[in-house]
């Protein structure tokens, strides 16, 4: 059986956040499983942050995370390439 978080009405899957403990849903941050939360990813990872909050993320896992957000953004905006990325992310693929 797959572990599983609800948010509202919808049951998400770890591949629907960019960090966290697969086996342990309270740790999971950034929800990257549309276009819109995807762009909350990227504001609550750099400058000011999501709605005034920046996400906390270890040093160590943030290469990882900005590759996961950065793969997202294409996802969802497939006429979009990797040089049309918000600057900070641009080399996350590499």
């Amino acid at each position: 059986m797959a572990v599983t978080k609800e948010e509202g009405d919808e049951t998400l899957l770890f591949g629907d956040f960019a960090y966290g403990d697969p086996s342990s849903p309270s740790t999971w941050k950034l929800r990257i499983d549309d276009a819109g939360h995807v762009g909350g990813a990227i504001a609550a990872l750099h400058g000011g942050g999501y709605r005034g909050s920046r996400v906390r993320i270890p040093a160590a896992d943030l290469p990882a995370v900005k590759k996961r957000v950065a793969r997202a953004w294409l996802k969802f905006h497939p006429d979009k390439t990797r040089t049309d990325l918000p600057a900070f992310l641009q080399n996350a693929l590499d």
